[in-house]
C-alpha cells in the first residue's frame, strides 16, 4: 500500500473534527491558524474522513469496543493526529493508533492549576471536617435521644474502667454534645502545618498539589518509581515551583522510587494524596489498608487521579471502620449516569448519611473554567505546529524550524529494515536534498511494532515549495514496498 500523504501546503480544506463537544478557546486559536473545525454531530465514523487531526475528550473511546475501533480509524488514512484534550488516555488504544501511523497526545499541563487546587481543596475540607459541620448546621436531634446515646456510652466506657476526664476527651462533655439538638456542633480540626503528606505520583499535578501543601507547611514526600530525580525543589529564586534536582538541600523535597519503601511511608503519612495514569492494580488497596489498620495512623487519602490507582470500595470500608481520618473522591468506578446503581455509587451515598468525614466531587477536577480554556489553547498549539512541522507525541518531540526555502516530511515508519535508506534513495533520485534528519521513536506503549517518526528537510535549489513537495510525493508515492505508514508534507509555501 502506498503511504498516506497529507500535502499542507496543497490541501487547504483540510479540518480539525472536535468529537466530544466544541471548545470555544481551541476554536479560535486555530481559526487565526487558519485551520478549519467541526463539531461531531452524530457518527463519528461517517464523519471523520476529511479531517487530519481528532480531538476527544474522556467520551470518545478509541479502541476495540469502543466508538471507533483501530479497524475503522485505519480507513481514515488523511487522519495525522488525535488530541486528547485532558490528561488521562485510557480511551485511546495508543499502541493500535501508534500501528496506524498516527500520533496522539494529550494536554498534561492545562489542567494542572485546577486539579492541584481541587487536590488542595477536598484535603482542606477534610482537615476543617466542613463535610460533617455543613450537614450539622441546623439539623434538628432529639436531645433525649442524644442524651440515651450519650450515657450508654459514658456506662460503657466506665465499665471498661475508665474515669471522668479520659471519658469527656473520648465522648465529649455532655453540653458539647448537647449543642447538636439545636442543630450546632463545633467541630475539632486540625491544621495542614507539620502534617505528613505523601504525594503518590511526581508528575505536572502531583507536583503542583505538592507545592500547595508546602506551602502551608506539610512535610511533603513524592513516591514515584519512574521518577529520573531523587528531590524536588519547592521553588527557587524566581519563585519557579518543583525544580528537580539529585543535590541534597534542606528545602528539597525526597522522592522515593522503591516500592518497598512505600509500605513504610504509607504507615507514617498523615495525608495520602494519588496523581497517577490508571493501574492494573490498585496502588492503595486490601494490603495497603491492613498496614494503615495496624499502624493506628488513620490517615486522610485524597483521590483525583484515575478510579484504578485505589480500591474505593475498601477504602470506604476503611473509612466506616474507624481506619481512616477522612477521604476525598474525585473520580469513582462507575461515573456519570451509571453512578448511582453503581457498588461504589451506593456506598458512598450510605456513608454520606453517617457522620464520617467523607467527601466527593463528580470527576470535576480539571474542568474549571481556566482549566478548559488552557485545554483548549495547548490542543490548539499542537494542532497548528503541523503546519509548521512540528510534532508533539507520546515518545516524540519535533520543534525545530523549517530553514528557509525547504519543506519538511514527516514520516511514520514501522520498524522495516534500511527504512530511511530507503526514503533517502528516493529522494536522491529525483535529485532533492535532505539538509537534516530527525529520528523519534514513538511507541512507549508496546504494540507489535516499534514506530519511527522522522523528519527531513529538503531543498532543491531554486525550486519553490510547493514544487519540491510534488516531487517528494511522486517519488514517496513511487516507491515499491513503501515502509512509511502516514506522512505529512509541511512549511511555507513561496
Amino acid at each position: 500500500m502506498n503511504p498516506q500523504i497529507t500535502n499542507f501546503l496543497k490541501e487547504k480544506d483540510l479540518s480539525v473534527l472536535e468529537a466530544d463537544g466544541a471548545n470555544p478557546a481551541l476554536e479560535a486559536d486555530l481559526d487565526e491558524a487558519g485551520i478549519n473545525t467541526d463539531d461531531r454531530e452524530n457518527d463519528l465514523v461517517v464523519e471523520l474522513p476529511g479531517h487530519f487531526a481528532l480531538c476527544v475528550r474522556s467520551a470518545t473511546k478509541l479502541k476495540e469496543g469502543g466508538t471507533m475501533t483501530p479497524e475503522q480509524l485505519a480507513s481514515v488514512r488523511e487522519l495525522l493526529y488525535v488530541v486528547r484534550t485532558g490528561v488521562g488516555v485510557d480511551n485511546l488504544d495508543i499502541a493500535a493508533l501508534a500501528e496506524l501511523g498516527i500520533i496522539v497526545m494529550n494536554t498534561p499541563k492545562a489542567t494542572t492549576e485546577s486539579v492541584g487546587e481541587h487536590t488542595l481543596t477536598l484535603t482542606l475540607h477534610l482537615l476543617k471536617r466542613l463535610s460533617i459541620s455543613d450537614r450539622l448546621l441546623g439539623r434538628e436531634f432529639s436531645e433525649a435521644e442524644l442524651e440515651a446515646e450519650w450515657l450508654a456510652k459514658k456506662n460503657l466506657l466506665e465499665n471498661m474502667g475508665a474515669e471522668g476526664a479520659a471519658i469527656e476527651r473520648i465522648i465529649g462533655k455532655w453540653e458539647d454534645v448537647r449543642q447538636k439538638a439545636r442543630g450546632f456542633k463545633k467541630e475539632k480540626t486540625e491544621e495542614m502545618k507539620g502534617k505528613d503528606v505523601l504525594v503518590i505520583g511526581s508528575g505536572n499535578i502531583g507536583r503542583d498539589a505538592a507545592a500547595k501543601m508546602n506551602a502551608l507547611k506539610a512535610n511533603v514526600t513524592f513516591y514515584d518509581p519512574f521518577a529520573k530525580v531523587r528531590y524536588f525543589v519547592p521553588h527557587d529564586s524566581e519563585g519557579k515551583y518543583m525544580i528537580p534536582t539529585d543535590q541534597e538541600m534542606p528545602t528539597a523535597l525526597p522522592v522515593v522510587q522503591d516500592r518497598a519503601e512505600l509500605q513504610q511511608l504509607i504507615q507514617k503519612a498523615d495525608i495520602i494524596t494519588i496523581h497517577v495514569p490508571d493501574q492494573d492494580e490498585p496502588i492503595i488497596g486490601e494490603a495497603e489498608l491492613q498496614l494503615i489498620a495496624e499502624s493506628g495512623k488513620k490517615p486522610y487519602i485524597v483521590n483525583t487521579s484515575r478510579p484504578t490507582a485505589i480500591d474505593t470500595l475498601a477504602v470506604l470500608d476503611a473509612l466506616e471502620q474507624g481506619n481512616l481520618r477522612g477521604v476525598g473522591l474525585d473520580v469513582f468506578d462507575e461515573e456519570k449516569a451509571k453512578f448511582a446503581d453503581s457498588e461504589g455509587g451506593r456506598k458512598f451515598a450510605a456513608l454520606k448519611q453517617k457522620e464520617l468525614n467523607l467527601v466527593g466531587s463528580g470527576h470535576s477536577a480539571g474542568n474549571s473554567k481556566e482549566g478548559q480554556e488552557n485545554t483548549g489553547h495547548e490542543a490548539a498549539e499542537y494542532i497548528a505546529g503541523l503546519r509548521e512541522g512540528k510534532v508533539n507525541g507520546f515518545g516524540v518531540r519535533i520543534d525545530s524550524e523549517i530553514p528557509e526555502g525547504h519543506i519538511r516530511l514527516v514520516a511514520v515508519i514501522h520498524n522495516v529494515s534500511g527504512a530511511i535508506a530507503k526514503i533517502t534513495g528516493a529522494f536522491e533520485a529525483d535529485e532533492l536534498n535532505i539538509e537534516n534528519v530527525d529520528v523519534n521513536k514513538a511507541n512507549p506503549f508496546g504494540g507489535e511494532n516499534p514506530t519511527d517518526i522522522v523528519a527531513f528537510d529538503i531543498r532543491n535549489g531554486g525550486d519553490g515549495p510547493i514544487e519540491i513537495s510534488e516531487r517528494v510525493e511522486t517519488a514517496l508515492t513511487g516507491m515499491s514496498d513503501s515502509p512509511i505508514v502516514r506522512a505529512m508534507i509541511s512549511g511555507k509555501a513561496a
